[in-house]
């Protein structure tokens, strides 16, 4: 997928290749948000996840290849630590805010369907596998 994505960028330009894989990353996320509880992998979920990889492999070396472009020879090893750290770092913060925002909104009922309408009950699980439990006990001595 690499190959054609170099392909893809050295044809139409980073910026366009950039465009078309976040309207990817987007409508997957789109269709992802729509899945039903009782949905199927194959038909709900699939074609979903398939646009998301296809969004991800043109969006990506796009926007590295952006990110090292205006970066002098002798830098390039700082740029591109500093830029694959980013990404590790800064891309997951903003998961706990949408989810807290999400989770206050249906709090409230500002959602049609609260998650608590839409998803079965929760199974219940013991803390603590079997394979550990002698561990967990408390000793007698």
């Amino acid at each position: 997928m690499l190959g054609l994505s170099a392909r893809t960028i050295g044809r139409f330009g980073p910026y366009r290749v950039l465009l078309a894989g976040l309207v990817l990353i987007a409508a997957g996320m789109a269709l992802l948000s729509r899945v039903p509880v009782d949905g199927s992998y194959a038909a709900d979920v699939l074609p979903p996840m398939l646009l998301l990889a296809a969004g991800f492999a043109a969006a990506m070396p796009a926007v590295t290849g952006l990110a090292m472009s205006g970066v002098m020879e002798e830098d390039a090893g700082l740029a591109s630590g500093l830029f694959n750290t980013t990404q590790v770092v800064l891309l997951p913060f903003p998961l706990p805010f949408l989810t807290g925002i999400r989770h206050s909104a249906s709090l409230v009922g500002n959602f049609p369907n609260s998650t608590e309408e839409r998803l079965p009950p929760p199974l219940e699980v013991p803390c603590t596998p079997p394979a550990y439990a002698p561990l967990a006990e408390p000793s007698s001595r």
